[in-house]
C-alpha cells in the first residue's frame, strides 16, 4: 500500500549560486498514511513503501528530478501476537445437572490470522469438581452477541489437543465449554474453571517486548508477543491468555433445628398435639416431645424426594407423631404405647417435598420409662 506526497521548498543560493535565480524544491519523505481499522494496527505482511522526489533549478535552468520511485525504501510489517480470553459470566447450576455451558470468548487482538490450542483446567477455588465433557465453537458475526442458533458461524465440536480454525485480526471466537455437575452438592457452594488459549505456531518463546525470530517453529516470521496474563496458568508475553469462570450451586438447601422438651411430667394428654405442655423435669413417666424443624433456604425449585427417619431410644415408649409443612407425607410409625426396648421405634417417611422458603416440622411424643 503506497501513498505519495511532495512538498516544494525554495532553496537560497549559497557558495556562488545566484540568490534570486537559484531556487529549489525539496520533496518530503513518503510514509504510508493509510488508516487501519484494526485494534493491533497495520496488518501483518503489509508492504509499506517510502519514496521521494527532489526538484531544483540552477542559474534559471531546471535540472532532472531526483527520485527513488523505481526503487522505493520498503518494509513489510512484522507479526504482532496478541489475544484476550474473556469469561462471559458465572453460571447457576443444580446438583447433578448435565451439559452445563460455560461461555468464553477468544479475541485475536494481533495483526495476523491466528489459530489457537485450547485447554480447560480446574480453577483456583472450588467446593466441587465440574467434569469437562467437550466444547463447541462459533465465529461471532461482528455484533459481539453470542448467537449459536443465529448469525454466528458454527465451527462444530472442538477437539482437545487440536487447533481452532484461523481467526482474523479483531475477530471473536465463542467457545461453549460443557460440564457435568456432580451430585450431592449443597446450594451456596461454587467451583471455578479456566480456559486457556495458546497461540499456535507462535514465534520462539521470549519475554514480552522482545523481537522474536522464528527459529525452529517453522513459521518463518519475525514477531513480538504483546499478550497480557489472565490467570496463573500463563504469563505475560508467552502467546497465551486465559480467563476463569464460576459455577454457582443453586437449588434446595435445607437446614435443621432440633430440641426436646417435657410436655407434661405426669403424662397428661401426651397424644394431644392441640394441647400445650406444662414443661417440667425429665423423670420416669414424663411425656416428652422431640421437635425437628427443617427450613428450605435454597433457591429455584422445591426440594423433592425428602426422606426422614429417626429411631427412639430404648428408654422410651412411643406415643404419637405429627408433621407439618411437608407435601405428600406418608408416615411409617410404631403403634401407640410401643416399648422401644422391646421393639424398634422407627418413625420415617419418604418421597415428600418441601417448598422454597418453606418450613417442615416433625413432632414426636414419647414417655420416659
Amino acid at each position: 500500500m503506497i501513498a505519495n506526497f511532495s512538498m516544494r521548498t525554495r532553496l537560497a543560493k549559497f557558495q556562488g549560486f545566484n540568490k534570486t535565480a537559484a531556487r529549489g524544491c525539496l520533496a518530503a519523505l513518503l510514509l504510508s498514511a493509510t488508516t487501519q481499522a484494526h485494534a493491533a494496527g497495520t496488518l501483518f505482511d503489509t508492504l509499506v513503501d517510502n519514496s521521494f522526489t527532489l526538484d531544483y533549478t540552477q542559474d534559471g535552468g531546471a535540472l532532472p528530478t531526483l527520485t527513488n520511485a523505481d526503487a522505493p525504501v520498503s518494509f513489510n510489517v512484522d507479526r504482532l501476537v496478541d489475544l484476550t480470553v474473556t469469561n462471559m459470566g458465572a453460571v447457576d447450576v443444580a446438583s447433578g445437572a448435565q451439559n452445563q455451558t460455560m461461555l468464553f470468548a477468544v479475541q485475536n487482538t494481533g495483526n495476523r490470522d491466528e489459530q489457537y490450542e485450547l485447554s480447560f483446567e480446574a480453577g483456583t477455588g472450588g467446593d466441587f469438581d465440574p467434569v469437562f465433557t467437550g466444547a463447541s465453537s462459533y465465529v461471532d458475526d461482528g455484533d459481539g452477541i453470542f448467537e449459536p442458533n443465529g448469525d454466528d458461524v458454527s465451527l462444530g465440536d472442538y477437539r482437545v489437543g487440536g487447533t481452532t480454525d484461523a481467526l482474523a485480526p479483531d475477530a471473536k471466537l465463542w467457545v461453549a465449554a460443557q460440564y457435568d455437575i456432580p451430585e450431592g452438592q449443597e446450594a451456596g457452594t461454587a467451583s471455578d474453571v479456566i480456559m486457556v488459549a495458546q497461540t499456535y505456531e507462535a514465534p520462539v518463546a521470549s519475554q514480552n517486548g522482545t523481537t522474536l525470530k522464528s527459529g525452529d517453529s517453522g513459521v518463518g516470521i519475525d514477531g513480538r508477543y504483546a499478550d497480557g496474563s489472565g490467570t496463573d496458568l500463563e504469563d505475560m508475553g508467552d502467546g497465551a491468555h486465559s480467563a476463569q469462570g464460576t459455577f454457582n450451586m443453586t437449588g434446595p438447601a435445607i437446614t435443621a433445628a432440633t430440641d426436646v422438651v417435657v410436655f407434661d411430667e405426669d403424662n397428661a394428654n401426651c397424644s394431644d398435639f392441640n394441647g400445650r405442655g406444662n414443661g417440667g423435669l425429665f423423670i420416669p413417666g414424663a411425656c416428652i416431645e422431640y421437635n425437628y424443624t427443617f427450613t428450605h433456604n435454597g433457591t429455584g425449585s422445591d426440594a423433592q424426594n425428602v426422606d426422614f427417619s429417626t429411631t427412639l431410644a430404648p428408654q422410651l415408649k412411643f406415643t404419637s407423631v405429627i408433621t407439618t409443612g411437608f407435601s405428600s407425607v406418608s408416615l411409617t410409625q410404631p403403634a401407640n404405647g410401643t416399648d422401644c426396648n422391646v421393639q424398634t421405634c422407627a418413625v420415617q417417611f419418604a418421597d415428600a417435598s418441601l417448598a422454597v422458603s418453606g418450613e417442615g416440622t416433625v413432632r414426636i411424643r414419647a414417655i420416659i420409662q
